[in-house]
């Protein structure tokens, strides 16, 4: 209350602020606060004032100060002993404390994408033995179909190879954009480095460092070049081979499901027995569209035992 009291008498009365020089290699650095608005700036140099914080204050010239009789109390209080002795390494504490939280952010996700790994893992494990059981089934339910000739039974026999096929199509389709997602994300973030950049700060070399640019620049641009070459792949009249070949996947696979549809109104004495051939038909299909889901998330997610190693050898 005392030290509060003698502020407001003293300074913001009159509206008075406190100024303090202090030199760091010889550069003169200006600290001024504003005693009722606690506005704080900072000059450095020739440069104007600008605002700034008590902390970055305290990180560039980091003084402690202490009153009469004071510092003889600094051995006895922890919280002040330790404050006087890390002042003097304090940057380097600070980098140390940087590269620790940085090493726990990686830590925790690398950990997090392992236990998603796993857990997709399971996941497959668990619906491969579904498909197998739901695969046998139905083999039974469709053999036990009545009043169908031979061709019929061949008929609902191969739906099963159908879906496959039609798995297999999606798979490579889903394979297909996951590749032009990444071409586009790097097209969209890849761009040329400015001729001009940081034309503010002094250099010695300029004819040296005006042609590492230009070969920097030439190569930037071969790069681009290489990236519109890989999107082209994507565009309509390149993918029309593969368009073609599925289009007449497309056409064998509808008049089969003519054939089906037809086979199975041959055997209106089973009905229950139809009704549970689409139903384990259509668990099935979703089991293996899921099974397909998780695969590509895995290899989204690669090996994160490697991202550990990593994280190990930066540690060591």
């Amino acid at each position: 209350m005392k030290r509060k009291k003698l502020i407001d008498d003293t300074l913001q009365k009159v509206d008075g602020e406190v100024i303090v020089t202090f030199l760091l290699n010889d550069v003169r650095h200006i600290i001024k606060r504003n005693s009722r608005s606690q506005e704080v700036l900072l000059k450095i140099g020739d440069a104007e004032f600008v605002r700034t914080t008590e902390l970055e204050v305290r990180n560039l010239f980091p003084l402690q100060g202490y009153s009469q009789k004071q510092l003889s109390s600094v051995g006895v209080r922890i919280d002040e002993l330790k404050r006087f002795v890390e002042q003097p390494i304090k940057h380097s504490l600070d980098q140390i404390r940087s590269d620790i939280r940085d090493i726990e952010a990686k830590i925790r996700s690398t950990y997090g994408n392992l236990v998603r790994k796993k857990e997709i893992e399971a996941e497959i494990a668990k619906y491969n033995l579904e498909i197998a059981s739901l695969t046998e089934q139905l083999g039974t339910l469709r053999k036990a179909l009545k009043g169908l000739s031979a061709a019929d039974q061949e008929i609902i026999k191969n739906k099963t190879e159908y879906d496959n096929e039609e798995l297999i199509i999606e798979q490579l389709k889903n394979e297909l954009l996951r590749a032009k997602e990444l071409v586009d994300t790097l097209e969209s973030e890849f761009d040329d480095v400015a001729e001009e950049q940081d034309e503010d700060l002094e250099i010695q070399n300029k004819a040296v460092l005006k042609n590492i640019r230009r070969k920097y620049s030439a190569k930037f641009g071969q790069i681009k070049k290489q990236i519109a070459v890989l999107a082209d792949l994507f565009k309509t009249a390149s993918l029309k081979e593969i368009d073609d070949e599925v289009k007449t996947w497309d056409k064998l696979k509808k008049e089969f499901e003519k054939q089906y549809e037809a086979a199975k109104a041959k055997a209106k004495v089973n009905q229950q027995q139809l009704k549970q051939i689409q139903d384990v038909e259509k668990r099935i299909t979703e089991l293996k569209k899921l099974q397909m889901t998780n695969r590509n998330t895995l290899a989204d997610l690669g090996d994160p035992r490697n991202g550990l190693q990593c994280i190990k050898e930066q540690m060591e």
